[in-house]
């Protein structure tokens, strides 16, 4: 039995620790399978997010060597994942990039041209510890300029796990978790701002749920029309989704998914997915529980834009745990990785029937190596998915890309 460990998270870690704690080697070798082969530094990628925009499928991620401060990193593909561009760095113009770990990923987020990213900094601003950055490219990620505060007001105690989407106007909001102090009162759970010029300013914040559980990661993804869909896990446990229909100005909670009423003081470092389907109106989900009986991964199916959900189906092996969802030309695909026996892997699932069956497609990370928190994008090119791989002998992380899915 899957079960998370009983803890309360902290939501930041010294960037720079962490890369001090890195052992000190010599290489020369692309980092994302397909990329252009260029010199490297001796370093390890320890984040990565993936955004598809039509065509072109954008990668996100975070380059770590000792003794030097964390490196944003932008690739991208235009033949879903096969071959992606040189990889164009990212310097953070404002404080250092906090807590460059999976499950806590800088963001990355396009429309056209304008690509935009986001992360937290470890800056201390007015006596509040911690902020979300952003970053913005017009010309598809080739150049990049400072964007703007996404927070309006510090925070004191933790922050993180944020995600970001674009409206069908093109509209950007962002949310994540925040714990912050206002006056005499505390405030906390998922927060949000919204920006119509591509992240260079940012509204007032806002709250989608005041109390939500502290550690998972968050998934903000396009719904239909010019609405917007904020999935997380809520108190206690299970899964819930929030939705806003006037371009991220107000949200409203519409219900759990998958209500397994699982209960537990603790956080067990795990999110969700959410996509559109076909018909207007149709999504799906894909959730994790730890519940005692029906621990496992699942998709559920919702015709009213998140209103009223299917039946949970499972899907991958019973340890399936951090995974992704997307949906490309009436095909889900799932990427999910699993612990047997010892070994952390990346499997992935299909299905052809709206989420009913599932088709094993198997194993796709390096047998021998540690994968893990593999994503998901959905181009008009296809499904790519992209996690990082761990080699223990070398204490080596890498950044793996595959096309999945066909």
């Amino acid at each position: 039995m899957i079960r998370p460990r009983p803890r309360r998270a902290t939501l930041l870690v010294p960037a720079l620790l962490l890369a001090a704690s890195l052992p000190m080697r010599f290489a020369a070798a692309p980092v994302v399978d397909g990329a252009s082969s260029q010199p490297t530094p001796p370093a390890d990628e320890l984040t990565v997010d993936l955004f598809a925009d039509g065509p072109r499928t954008h990668l996100l991620t975070t380059r770590v060597a000792a003794s030097v401060p964390p490196v944003l990193e932008h690739r991208v593909s235009t033949d879903g994942g096969a071959t992606w561009s040189p990889a164009t760095p990212i310097t953070p113009s404002r404080g250092v990039i906090a807590n460059p770990t999976r499950n806590n990923d800088p963001q990355i987020v396009a429309v056209g041209d304008r690509v935009t990213v986001l992360w937290v900094t470890e800056e201390a601003v007015e006596g509040a510890v911690g902020q979300v950055e952003s970053a913005l490219s017009l010309d598809g990620g080739r150049t990049w300029s400072r964007g703007g505060r996404v927070n309006d007001r510090g925070f004191t105690e933790g922050w993180g796990f944020m995600d970001v989407a674009p409206t069908a106007a093109g509209r950007l909001a962002a949310a994540w978790i925040g714990i912050r102090q206002n006056g005499t009162t505390q405030e906390r759970g998922l927060q949000f701002a919204t920006s119509d010029d591509g992240g260079r300013t940012w509204q007032p914040n806002g709250f989608i749920d005041r109390e939500i559980c502290e550690c998972c990661w968050n998934t903000v993804s396009a719904g239909w029309g010019d609405s917007l869909l904020a999935l997380y896990r809520d108190i206690p446990r299970d899964m819930a989704l929030a939705r806003s229909t006037d371009g991220g100005k107000t949200w409203a909670r519409t219900g759990t998914v998958g209500a397994f009423g699982w209960t537990i003081n603790g956080c067990p470092d795990v999110g969700g997915s959410v996509v559109r389907g076909a018909a207007p109106g149709e999504l799906f989900a894909m959730v994790w529980t730890g519940h005692e009986v029906r621990h496992g991964l699942y998709v559920l199916r919702s015709t009213d834009h998140g209103t009223t959900w299917s039946e949970p189906v499972r899907v991958g092996h019973e340890a399936a745990k951090h995974a992704d969802l997307a949906f490309h030309d009436g095909r889900l695909v799932v990427a999910y990785d699993a612990r047997v026996n010892g070994a952390m892997y990346v499997g992935v699932a299909t299905s052809s029937d709206g989420g009913r069956t599932w088709a094993d497609d198997g194993v796709v990370s390096t047998p021998g190596r540690r994968a893990t928190h593999p994503r998901l994008a959905a181009s008009s090119a296809g499904v790519t998915a992209a996690w990082t791989e761990t080699d223990v002998e070398r204490g080596e992380v890498r950044v793996k890309t595959r096309a999945v899915g066909r």
